[in-house]
């Protein structure tokens, strides 16, 4: 709840501060101490990768990655608890690829990948296995990598598939073609990466510093088309990401419009206090000046 609370106050706000430090010390607890029971260790196991998800958006990496590192420890041979264990298997190889350690985060991808099999957390680890491998310039076994998840997602029921799985892989396959020098197949991933983005459009802006995802494959489009030539269809995309990026801003600029005015108030009531205590000070003065003569 505090979490949540903390996302409505502006970047710099005491009050937002305070939620969050709130939030990090309960989850903390909730999770670090029920981690070894066996009748609870699932539920931990959940709080535990909410926790390690709010300290990164935080900034406290190394705290999250401990977390993460206990977790993925624990032996996934519980089926209840597997997948969660997984899931921090699956984080840690994206923090090796955001550092650069693609041997570590390939590695530790299709571990996860092999244990899932056809599922959407084994997707989900192949286009993670497919992102090092393309950061490492391995655009052959990235390209591989890539449609094999896809292939897992045509495998599965739509509830299964709808959004995020899809327009990550679509996306990769376009970053990994442009990379490859391939620009006319990496224009066709990147407008099915559009596609299906769409699918994620948020109801309320509650991630007011993020791009949307359809942001994002506007972007990715303008790039492909101004590398193809085409600068007028790159222009258009451009604009279409600006305007679905001033969306979001909008709605957020209506929450910090009403954060400042309650930073205003308190403002307000800070300096009639202030003057209070002032007043005081000024009669109590008087007081022992008259003393003093005395």
């Amino acid at each position: 709840i505090a979490g949540g609370e903390a996302s409505r106050w502006p970047g710099t706000s005491p009050m937002r501060k305070k939620l969050i430090e709130l939030a990090g010390q309960s989850l903390d607890r909730l999770a670090l101490a029920n981690l070894g029971e066996p009748g609870t260790a699932p539920a931990a196991a959940r709080v535990a990768l909410a926790l390690s998800e709010f300290l990164q958006q935080t900034g406290d990496t190394s705290r999250a990655l401990e977390i993460l590192d206990t977790l993925a420890m624990k032996n996934d041979s519980d089926p209840e608890l597997a997948p969660l264990v997984r899931v921090a298997r699956l984080r840690i190889a994206a923090h090796h690829t955001t550092v650069g350690a693609y041997d570590r985060a390939i590695a530790a991808s299709r571990e996860v990948a092999l244990a899932e099999g056809a599922t959407r957390l084994g997707a989900q680890a192949l286009t993670q296995a497919g992102t090092a491998l393309r950061l490492g310039k391995n655009y052959k076994e990235a390209r591989e990598e890539l449609t094999a998840a896809r292939l897992i997602l045509d495998s599965l029921p739509p509830q299964a598939t709808r959004g995020t799985p899809y327009h990550t892989i679509h996306g990769e396959l376009a970053a990994t073609a442009v990379s490859a020098g391939f620009l006319e197949e990496a224009l066709s991933q990147a407008r099915e990466a559009l596609r299906h983005a769409r699918d994620c459009r948020p109801e309320t802006p509650d991630q007011p510093f993020a791009p949307t995802e359809e942001t994002r494959a506007h972007l990715t489009l303008a790039n492909i088309l101004l590398k193809l030539g085409r600068i007028d269809e790159s222009a258009v995309e451009a604009k279409a990401a600006a305007a679905a990026s001033a969306a979001k801003d909008a709605g957020c600029g209506k929450k910090e419009a009403g954060c400042s005015k309650k930073d205003a108030a308190c403002a307000k009531k800070e300096g009639k206090a202030a003057g209070k205590a002032d007043g005081k000070a000024g009669a109590h003065g008087k007081k022992d000046a008259g003393c003093a003569k005395k």
